[in-house]
């Protein structure tokens, strides 16, 4: 896949502040790994000029894959800051659509990203599960030209620890309608997660498949012959 590198600033190498303590699995992280440059997050056309000097700024989007276990997404770390003109956030969880960024899961709620790029906790707005060995996309950008700016800085090499794989990259600068891949400097993140335990034998499974869910009463339903949509 090819990438664009618009919008994206090489700044010096710098160690980062840890990022909050992990409470949970960590799926996959590079918040360890060094630091390359910062991507312009921004929507256009913008009447004040990206920091890199590129010609227009970016929405960016970073990819992971989850491995064979179920969990429950608790939090996803990025690098990011140098927030300006107090910008209206677009962070979403999107899922994977043979490799591009597919629909939207959820909507994350976003901490203050004014100051120099550091570790940043993005809380899902609503529970969402991770499901084993399928692969999600983090969109971040702002939401209109008069909505303020920020950064969201990537690494300077592909390594990661965790039992997940961060995969492809992407950049937009029409706000998300076309995406241009990468897979060489992802962007910084950090899955942090929870195991999701099997309901052996609980109450309400009626199916057997560990959960209990919409599928059990579905199941109910079918069995007592009456119609379920």
């Amino acid at each position: 896949m090819s990438a664009i590198k618009a919008g994206r600033v090489v700044l010096s190498l710098g160690v980062f502040a840890a990022a909050a303590p992990v409470l949970g699995d960590v799926i996959v992280s590079n918040l360890a790994e060094p630091f390359r440059a910062t991507t312009d997050i921004g929507n256009n056309p913008n009447p004040v000029p990206p920091p890199s000097k590129a010609l227009e700024w970016s929405w960016a989007a970073q990819s992971f894959t989850v491995d064979a276990t179920s969990y429950t997404l608790t939090r996803i770390d990025i690098i990011g800051g140098l927030a300006a003109s107090d910008p209206v956030i677009i962070a979403e969880l999107r899922a994977d659509n043979a490799g591009v960024i597919g629909p939207l899961i959820a909507t994350f709620t976003v901490p203050d990203f004014t100051g120099a790029p550091a570790p940043r906790a993005l809380v899902p707005d609503m529970p969402v599960t991770l499901d084993a060995s399928a692969t999600y996309w983090i969109v971040l950008g702002s939401q209109s030209p008069g909505d303020g700016t920020l950064g969201w800085s990537y690494a300077n090499t592909n390594d990661s620890v965790g039992v997940g794989v961060i995969s492809a990259y992407a950049d937009s600068q029409d706000s998300g309608a076309n995406w241009n891949y990468g897979t060489v400097f992802p962007y910084f993140i950090q899955v942090v997660a929870d195991k999701r335990t099997p309901c052996t034998g609980c109450p309400g499974d009626a199916n057997g498949d560990g959960e209990v869910n919409f599928a059990d009463i579905t199941q109910v339903l079918t069995s007592w012959g009456l119609p379920c949509k």
